[in-house]
């Protein structure tokens, strides 16, 4: 099942938007991530949090429609995205597909894009998409499509990753390896409308990138 989780980050374009609530078994908001929801005029099935950054007229309106809430403290050792997360994840979720996950909040961008790895470990894949990012994370084997000319950006997030391969890509790779702190690959571009990645012994975060 495809799973939209919608936080309290950066909206995302209307006609993106809109693709990713078409493709979505269920829809999730994250306390504030109902506003977006609420501007898109979408009914969410389930808004989860502390609910201490949704505004009452978007609380009410939803409490009208009937859409359920499931409700936490607000002192709690889990980001409200999180509990999200795990909601899916016991729900059935074998994809999930985050907006709003990133913005002004530095800690809160990084601390999303770590649930990635939490995710990963559940065997479930993700996506969390922006404006100007698609982000994943991947261990053995990845097909990533988009335009000649799109970046893709690759960063390990283990101390190592080893055996890289790379097909499609302008600066192509056989057999390389990356180590945190050395960020050698920023920037890659796709030479066709897929690339592929093939790694051992690490994870990599993969960033398709658009100025």
């Amino acid at each position: 099942m495809n799973f939209l989780i919608i936080s309290n980050g950066a909206f995302l374009n209307q006609a993106a938007f809109e693709k990713l609530k078409a493709a979505a078994d269920c829809i999730i908001c994250v306390d504030g991530g109902s506003h977006m929801a609420y501007h898109y005029n979408t009914i969410p099935d389930i808004i989860i949090g502390d609910l201490d950054s949704i505004r009452q007229s978007v609380y009410q309106f939803y409490v009208e429609k009937k859409v359920p809430f499931k409700r936490f403290p607000a002192e709690k050792d889990q980001t409200d995205t999180q509990i999200a997360i795990e909601y899916a994840l016991e729900n059935g979720a074998t994809n999930l597909t985050l907006i709003g996950c990133t913005g002004t909040r530095l800690d809160h961008t990084l601390a999303n894009i770590s649930l990635l790895t939490y995710i990963h470990k559940q065997g479930c894949s993700a996506w969390i998409i922006d404006n100007h990012n698609e982000i994943t994370l991947m261990e053995n084997h990845l097909d990533i499509k988009g335009k000649p000319g799109d970046f893709v950006s690759l960063l390990p997030l283990t101390e190592h990753v080893d055996s890289i391969t790379l097909t499609g890509f302008k600066y192509s790779l056989k057999d390389g390896f990356m180590i945190w702190g050395n960020p050698y690959g920023v920037s890659n571009e796709l030479l066709q409308e897929k690339g592929t990645i093939r790694a051992e012994n690490g994870l990599l975060l993969v960033i398709k990138a658009r100025d």
